[in-house]
């Protein structure tokens, strides 16, 4: 929790934190919760891409800002690698904790409850 929101963040195993971006900057929280995906059900969630379109009705709300602006889980390349970060509705990026700082990334991926839609050609 970060002036009153629910940030989301990043950590990694024998890491005490949580890297989460705010204010431009990547903070570090001693305190934070882990949100797990029981591999059973790895079917019901997807990624899909992200470039500012409207936000889809079953992405996942990862957090909200102070003023009850609710936070989505999207994901980026950076560096050769996928970051997590927020993206919001009318926002076309996605804000990941990387390098000490908050860097805004477009395109990206977005989280997605549901089963992928198959197209027969």
């Amino acid at each position: 929790m970060i002036l009153g929101g629910v940030q989301p963040g990043k950590t990694w195993n024998n890491y005490a934190m949580c890297n989460v971006p705010f204010a431009g900057q990547e903070k570090l929280q001693r305190l934070y919760n882990i949100f797990v995906v029981d591999p059973d059900q790895h079917h019901a969630h997807h990624w899909i891409h992200y470039n500012g379109q409207p936000i889809a009705s079953h992405a996942f709300a990862v957090g909200h800002e102070q003023d009850g602006k609710v936070l989505y889980l999207c994901r980026a390349k950076i560096d050769g690698g996928m970051q997590p970060g927020k993206t919001w509705a009318g926002y076309n990026g996605c804000n990941v904790p990387y390098g000490g700082q908050e860097k805004v990334i477009r395109p990206s991926e977005l989280f997605v409850w549901g089963h992928r839609h198959h197209h027969q050609h």
